[in-house]
């Protein structure tokens, strides 16, 4: 062979090798911004529709602890009301069952009476309970409404920790 055709061979392949690297380079480069930009975009959008959930979570853990906050107050007041009148409504039973002993014998209408008293002190004591009930009941729900606050906080950071590591 002579040496222009082997000096033409030469540079044929080197061309050829030199297109070849070229292409894989370009090839390269266009599959990693294809693979990053849509990547890029779902992961940005993702992050926005997190932070969007998380803000409405800590917006309905807001008003949970202001209902929570306000039932407190309300059932305290009431407490308050019911053991105040509680109080009242015994002392003036004790002094009415002692007037009524004391004139016993002397006017025959006592009888009547005293079996009045005894029915307004038996629905008293009913209202009590049901009082007593009610209050309890005003209790358990502020409870579970703390125990609502307490699982949105945890759903509000585990979300937060799963963000993070994704």
């Amino acid at each position: 062979m002579e040496k222009s055709e082997i000096k033409s061979i030469i540079i044929v392949v080197l061309l050829f090798v030199v297109i070849l690297f070229g292409t894989c380079e370009v090839r390269q480069r266009l599959s990693q911004n294809s693979l990053t930009l849509p990547a890029f975009t779902i992961d940005d959008s993702w992050k926005k529709e997190k932070e969007k959930e998380i803000d409405a979570y800590r917006g309905k853990i807001g008003r949970l602890q202001q209902v929570r906050d306000s039932l407190w107050f309300l059932v305290a007041v009431r407490k308050t009301q019911i053991y105040k009148t509680r109080s009242r409504s015994l002392g003036l039973q004790n002094r009415l069952q002692q007037i009524l002993e004391a004139q016993d014998s002397t006017v025959s209408k006592n009888d009547t009476l005293k079996t009045t008293v005894d029915s307004l002190i038996v629905s008293q004591t009913l209202s009590n309970t049901e009082c007593d009930q009610t209050i309890s009941l005003l209790e358990n729900t502020v409870a579970n409404r703390d125990t609502t606050i307490q699982v949105q906080r945890q759903v509000e950071s585990d979300i937060k920790d799963i963000q993070k590591e994704q």
